[in-house]
């Protein structure tokens, strides 16, 4: 039985006060650590996104490097069907490359018996067929690995290594090399906020490249994670001990996706933050609120650490509409914990905007170095178009001109689409119909033989990228050439062609090309033909993966091509 005394000391106000000011001020503890979680949450992924952004910002220099190899090993798969027939003009274009691009060590094409005799080297060569090669030829598929001795120039290079097909075999494979010293210089010095170890890995798992040199780069690794299992990632942070047993904060971000990554290593963790954030929690202290009252404690939580959440919230709403760094607030009673936040976010802030600087400058200067190739290339196109129209002036044979004339059409077809490419302001998407109108007036002034043919424009606006509108012009071109050739009329009339463009649907779009004809089942053929305009149409509808139709009715052959527009949307953001 409870006593007496007990009882009514329950029931009396003191105790009821503290009962209810328990309950009031319970909700307020709630909120207050509800809050500081959701800051913590942020703080460390601002941390993490600052992280990553140094990673980025530190492996440029191999980004770059590994992009432009990337670019000459495709350029040079396109064009080496033309030199391996000539291996003394093709060393020629591999040592120029070398030439003009130091930063490699060697360039050249091997053989599945591992000789190449157009290389750098300058001289044919036999090479040793080392495991790496044998495992190649096994599976051949674009590579990048490490070779601390390689074994024509001796140096300690990374490798890239890409299979030519030819009809769906591989005929051999083009290798690139870059030397470590360029890669990561012996006296390269990391900025202060970069990491103080930058380690490049491919996708196997294996270490290219370390900015502190590759003899104890093991020790350095995350312990009891292996490399391999952060393949097909996209970027990430995690905090763990290194090999040696050191504590790391680990940033790894992808360099070239699925191919090459790079990971970086800093000596700082994420703030810590927890309940101690909280300056006066309610369960610490229910008899000083029963002393002071609810006003007390309402007034202790605001100063201490409402105010500031406010405020920093504040911040991060200001700054994300105009871009504008926050200024701190020193106030002597201000929190630790709070303090820490504040300049991780500050921190933030200020490596936020350096990047998107740094973002805006490269995108101008990739544009204007864009619009600089294709500038040039127009220009190398018409100085072409040029010595041809010479060449014709000298020859009488009319076969000799009618080729000619036929090259220069397709010549001048690619002149005015590199022509469009760099007047356009957007090159991220390329409304075609002045391209278009451009191609055809060419074809009419360039018209093929004497007879007239009169053009049919039916062109609607049309929106594509630089990968479409490309294969979709030097079709139209290579289909207006072939129309105006074989366009016939009975006698009396002028022969005609029509040029269509439209929307079939939301998402396709077709092109038609429409030649009148006379019936007469010799139409459309010439005997001297090889065939290769049917294989260039053929060829690009490829390229735009679409539907080829070909139909003759009614006095009209007509070719038409269906093909799906890819649709446009902005590329994600890294942070």
């Amino acid at each position: 039985m409870i006593p007496v005394r007990v009882v009514r000391a329950f029931r009396s106000l003191g105790a009821r006060v503290v009962l209810f000011l328990s309950l009031a001020l319970l909700p307020v503890g709630l909120i207050a650590l509800y809050q500081t979680r959701e800051v913590k949450m942020q703080a460390e992924l601002r941390v993490e996104l600052a992280l990553q952004a140094l990673t980025e910002r530190a492996a440029r220099r191999e980004r770059a490097i590994l992009q432009s190899a990337y670019g000459a090993l495709a350029h040079a798969g396109s064009t080496i069907d033309l030199l391996l027939d000539s291996p003394e003009l093709c060393t020629r274009v591999m040592q120029g490359f070398l030439s003009d691009n130091p930063e490699f060590s060697f360039f050249g094409f091997i053989r599945p018996d591992m000789t190449t005799d157009c290389s750098s080297l300058g001289e044919p060569h036999t090479l040793e067929m080392s495991d790496a090669a044998a495992e190649f030829w096994e599976k051949p598929q674009r590579t990048v690995s490490a070779n601390m001795n390689a074994p024509i120039s001796g140096q300690s290079v990374i490798i890239i290594t890409d299979p030519v097909r030819r009809n769906g075999e591989v005929i051999g494979a083009l290798t690139l090399s870059i030397p470590h010293n360029v890669l990561d210089p012996p006296n390269r010095m990391l900025e202060g906020n970069d990491p103080v170890e930058l380690i490049t890995f491919n996708e196997q798992g294996i270490v290219l490249t370390a900015s502190s040199g590759l003899v104890d780069v093991a020790d350095k690794l995350p312990r009891n994670r292996a490399l391999i299992n952060f393949i097909g990632q996209s970027a990430f942070s995690f905090t763990g001990l290194n090999r040696k047993g050191e504590r790391r904060s680990f940033a790894v971000v992808p360099i070239l996706p699925g191919s090459v990554y790079a990971m970086g290593a800093y000596k700082r963790s994420a703030p810590a933050m927890g309940a101690a954030g909280v300056a006066f929690p309610a369960w610490l202290f229910p008899i000083l609120m029963w002393l002071v009252s609810l006003l007390v404690a309402y007034i202790a939580m605001e100063r201490l650490v409402i105010r500031y959440i406010r405020r920093l919230q504040r911040q991060m709403r200001d700054f994300s509409s105009t871009r504008r760094i926050p200024v701190p607030l020193e106030a002597p009673e201000k929190p630790q914990e709070l303090r820490d936040i504040d300049a991780a976010f500050l921190t933030m802030t200020e490596t936020l905007l350096r990047d998107e600087a740094e973002m805006e400058n490269a995108m101008h200067e990739k544009i204007v170095l864009l619009k600089e190739v294709h500038h040039r290339v127009k220009n190398n196109l018409q100085l072409i178009s040029s010595i041809m129209n010479m060449k014709m002036r000298k020859t009488s044979n009319p076969e000799t001109i009618h080729i000619l004339r036929r090259l220069q059409q397709r010549v001048m077809g690619l002149a005015r689409i590199h022509q469009g490419l760099y007047q356009t302001q957007n090159f991220g998407s390329l409304d075609i119909t002045d391209l278009v109108n451009a191609i055809l007036d060419e074809m009419e002034r360039m018209g093929d033989g004497d007879m007239a043919v009169r053009i049919i424009r039916e062109i609607e606006p049309t929106v594509l990228y630089p990968e479409q509108a490309v294969p979709l012009s030097l079709l139209l071109s290579e289909a207006t050439t072939n129309a105006m050739k074989f366009a016939s009329a009975p006698e009396g009339e002028t022969p005609w062609i029509k040029v269509s463009i439209y929307a079939d649907e939301p998402d396709h779009a077709c092109l038609v090309v429409t030649n009148s004809t006379t019936g007469d089942p010799n139409d459309g053929l010439d005997p001297e033909s090889t065939g290769l305009g049917r294989q260039l149409i053929a060829a690009f509808n490829s390229q735009l993966e679409g539907d080829l139709d070909v139909t003759e009715e009614d006095g009209t052959y007509k070719v038409a091509i269906r093909f799906k527009v890819a649709h446009f949307s902005p590329e994600p953001r890294d942070y």
